[in-house]
């Protein structure tokens, strides 16, 4: 086996998503993704995969290539919230007027 199709088969085995792998193999040769390019895939798809809760809502591989979503940012860490309490006990309620 050649360079490229060694590659697909290291992306393939990456992408969680094994649909299309015909069309995921078109696509990722003709893009010609080297070894360089191959990495930054590889380490986008480890915080992508995180992100993807449900795997049937994650793209297919073959879109995943085409729309170079492994360009993608991750999103900014949600900013931390004071904690609210739901419920105060009686005797806070009645000292603060809460109720």
């Amino acid at each position: 086996m050649d360079a490229p199709h060694e590659r697909f088969e290291r992306f393939w085995h990456a992408y969680p998503r094994k649909v299309g792998k015909k069309q995921a193999r078109i696509t990722f040769l003709k893009l010609q993704i080297s070894e360089a390019e191959l990495t930054h895939v590889l380490t986008a798809l480890a915080w992508q995969v995180k992100e993807w809760p449900d795997l049937r809502f994650a793209p297919h591989p073959s879109t995943y290539l085409n729309d170079e979503r492994y360009t993608d940012e991750p999103l900014p860490a949600p900013k931390a919230t004071p904690a609210t309490v739901t419920s105060l006990p009686a005797w806070v309620q009645r000292k603060t007027g809460t109720s």
